[in-house]
C-alpha cells in the first residue's frame, strides 16, 4: 500500500514540474477514487495509484481546474475557463473520456452531492459569490445562500456547511432553509466531519473546528499573526488545508516555515514545508513519517488527499529539484476508541 501511494506522490512532483497546478485552494489537490484524477497542462488526466494506465480525459485551449469524482467513480465534474470568453463553467466528463457536458455555466469548484445526483458549486453575479446546487444533468439549479465563499456537503447530503463573512450556516438542500451555526471568521477548508457532528476550517488564528449543536470551538492549531505595525519575525510559520480523515479518526493539514536570511547569510533564506496530522480532540499530533523538507523558496508537500481507508496521504511536491519522497502513517499512538 505504500508502494502505491508513493507512486502517486512520484506522479505529482511530475505533474508541477511540467506545469500542473499547484497554487494553495482547494482546486489544487488531486481527486481520488480508485484512480487519480489530476491537472495537467489544463487538462484532465487519470492514473491508477500503482502508476499504471495514465489516460487523458479533456483537450483543446480552455483551462480545466477542480477535478472532483462521482460517488460511483464513474463521471468527473470540473471547472471550465474558456480562453476565449474568460467564464468558467462546471462540466462533466465520463471515466472513460468522451465529449464533456456542459452542466452549468458562470460557476466553479464543483463538489457532489454524496448521492450523486445533485452538484454544488460557486457562482459570482455581479460581484457576489453565492452557492448553488443543481441537478448533475444541468437541471433545476438552485441558490443555496448568497455571500458565500466556501461550502461543503453533509455525509448525509441533506444539507450544506456554507462559510460567509458573518460565520458558518447550514443549509436545507431540499426547502433552502438556512440556520446559523456560529460566528466564527473562517478564511476556508470547510469540513464536515464523517460523524456529522462538528466543521472542520481555517482561520486567521490557526485550525479549529465547531459543534454543530451548540457551535462550540475547539482550537487545534494556533498560529500568531504579526499584528498591524509590528515588526515581521524572521522565521513565521502558517498552516493549511485542513481534512478529515475518511474514518474521521484523524485531520491532516499543510505547515510551513518561512525564515529570511540573516544579515550574515547569504542566499534569500528558507522554506520548508511538512504535512502534520492531529487527532480531532488535539491531544494526538504527528509529522508524516519520512517527508523530504524542501529548502529554498520553493519545496516539500502541499496539496494532499485522504485515500479512501485513511491510512494513505498522496500529495504533490513543490520543489522541481528535487524528487526524494516517501510516504508513511501516523507514528503517534492511535487515539483512544470511541
Amino acid at each position: 500500500m505504500l508502494r502505491v501511494f508513493l507512486l502517486a506522490v512520484l506522479v505529482g512532483v511530475a505533474l508541477v514540474a511540467f506545469g500542473a497546478s499547484a497554487s494553495s485552494g482547494r482546486s489544487s489537490s488531486p481527486s481520488v477514487h480508485g484512480r487519480i484524477a489530476f491537472v495537467l497542462h489544463s487538462n484532465l488526466f487519470t492514473i491508477h495509484p500503482d502508476g499504471c494506465c495514465l489516460k487523458r480525459l479533456t483537450s483543446g485551449r480552455d483551462a480545466d481546474d477542480a477535478p472532483a469524482w462521482s460517488p460511483a467513480g464513474r463521471w468527473l465534474a470540473f471547472s471550465r475557463t474558456s480562453r476565449d470568453t474568460r467564464v468558467t463553467s462546471v462540466h462533466v466528463v465520463s471515466e472513460r473520456g468522451g465529449r464533456p457536458r456542459l452542466v452549468l455555466r458562470g460557476a466553479r469548484s464543483p463538489e457532489w452531492s454524496p448521492n450523486g445526483r445533485r452538484l454544488a458549486v460557486v457562482r459570482n453575479t455581479r460581484g457576489l459569490s453565492s452557492v448553488w446546487t443543481v441537478g448533475s444533468s444541468g437541471r433545476d439549479p438552485r441558490r443555496a445562500l448568497a455571500g458565500a465563499s466556501d461550502f461543503d456537503w453533509s455525509p448525509s447530503g441533506h444539507e450544506l456547511a456554507v462559510l460567509r463573512s458573518d460565520g458558518i450556516w447550514v443549509v436545507r438542500v431540499a426547502t433552502g432553509k438556512a440556520r446559523k451555526v456560529s460566528s466564527i471568521f473562517g478564511l476556508g477548508w470547510l469540513d464536515w466531519s464523517p460523524d456529522s457532528t462538528r466543521l472542520l476550517l481555517l482561520t486567521n488564528d490557526g485550525i479549529v473546528t465547531v459543534s454543530l449543536a451548540d457551535g462550540a470551538v475547539i482550537r487545534l492549531r494556533t498560529q500568531r499573526r504579526p499584528a498591524p505595525g509590528e515588526p515581521q519575525p524572521r522565521c513565521s510559520e502558517s498552516v493549511d488545508h485542513p481534512a478529515w480523515s475518511r474514518d474521521g479518526r484523524w485531520i491532516a493539514y499543510e505547515e510551513e516555515r518561512r525564515c529570511a536570511a540573516s544579515s550574515r547569510d547569504s542566499g534569500d533564506g528558507f522554506f520548508v514545508a511538512t504535512i502534520q496530522i492531529i487527532s480531532p480532540d488535539g491531544r494526538f499530533h504527528t509529522q508524516v513519517d519520512n517527508l523530504v523538507w524542501g529548502f529554498g523558496h520553493d519545496g516539500g508537500p502541499t496539496s494532499f488527499v485522504w485515500s479512501p481507508d485513511s491510512r494513505q496521504l498522496a500529495f504533490i511536491d513543490d520543489d522541481c529539484s528535487q524528487l526524494r519522497h516517501s510516504l508513511g502513517q501516523p507514528t503517534s499512538r492511535e487515539p483512544p476508541s470511541e
